[in-house]
């Protein structure tokens, strides 16, 4: 399976905040990037019904010099790929192995392309805030609780000094208690939760460090956020709730433990040790 574009990714994280000619220029480009590759921005801008200067203004919101260097970045990314663009008109006679294969389509490609596009960079300053941290708090409503509390427990086999709470009341108390050398972890799949938005911006005001992961880098909770861990989750394409947002989540959620235990072994294995001899039964 090939994952998706980099380029197409991003979009999709900043699309609920383009609107517009700037919403009609991603359609086109995360419905068909290849055909761009053929294109002058001319073209690009007459079928979107804009002028030149607004595709280059959103090429530049990609991180791109302008229109031509997209082009050269997608052609990188898309040739040595063979398309899936058939998959969806495929025809099953079963029911069920339409279902499953769908499914297995749909879960793969989102856990592949949100651990491809995770920066080093940010990973580590992730793994080294959580292990400094004095107290570290999680935050999540919903689906996204559930991801938190996978966390929480294994930072708690960790050693680490961890709390994580369902009744949202309670997050915002632990919240408002943060201090400088304390720690959020705030899960939201669209960055808009309002009581998970609530514990970030009661933390922010105590001078507390920020790490979020979401799908949308542009949100409300990314704009609040220090540090944010991005999943690329095609949520709306799914007839099965949260459950690609969970996976991708959790997909993070293990890169960052894995990281953990490899930066810093002394200070953690010995608890993981300890913990596992706790829970083995005779």
């Amino acid at each position: 399976m090939n994952k998706t574009s980099s380029t197409v990714i991003k979009l999709k994280q900043i699309y609920p905040g383009l609107k517009g000619n700037n919403r009609r220029i991603a359609d086109l480009l995360i419905k068909s990037p290849e055909l761009l590759m053929s294109h002058k921005v001319s073209d690009v801008a007459r079928v979107c019904k804009c002028d030149a200067a607004q595709v280059i203004r959103l090429c530049q919101r990609l991180g791109f010099k302008g229109f031509t260097e997209l082009k050269t970045h997608l052609a990188r990314e898309l040739i040595p790929v063979h398309s899936d663009a058939n998959y969806e008109e495929l025809v099953y006679s079963d029911v069920f192995e339409q279902l499953r294969s769908d499914y297995l389509h749909k879960i793969t490609q989102s856990i592949r392309d949100t651990v491809s596009q995770l920066e080093k960079e940010t990973v580590e300053q992730a793994v080294r805030k959580i292990h400094d941290a004095r107290r570290i708090v999680l935050a999540g409503s919903g689906a996204s609780h559930f991801t938190a509390c996978d966390l929480y427990s294994k930072l708690l086999r960790m050693g680490l000094n961890a709390f994580c709470f369902a009744d949202q009341e309670m997050q915002k108390i632990n919240s408002a208690l943060l201090t400088p050398d304390d720690l959020l972890i705030a899960f939201s799949f669209s960055g808009n939760s309002h009581g998970t938005i609530e514990c970030i911006q009661t933390a922010k005001d105590n001078a507390c460090s920020i790490l979020l992961i979401t799908n949308y880098l542009e949100s409300r909770a990314a704009r609040l956020s220090d540090l944010i861990l991005c999943t690329a989750a095609d949520e709306e394409k799914l007839r099965i709730g949260a459950m690609s947002s969970r996976l991708s989540q959790l997909a993070v959620i293990d890169l960052l433990v894995s990281y953990l235990t490899l930066k810093y072994p002394e200070s953690i294995n010995s608890n993981i040790l300890k913990t596992y001899s706790a829970i083995q039964t005779n």
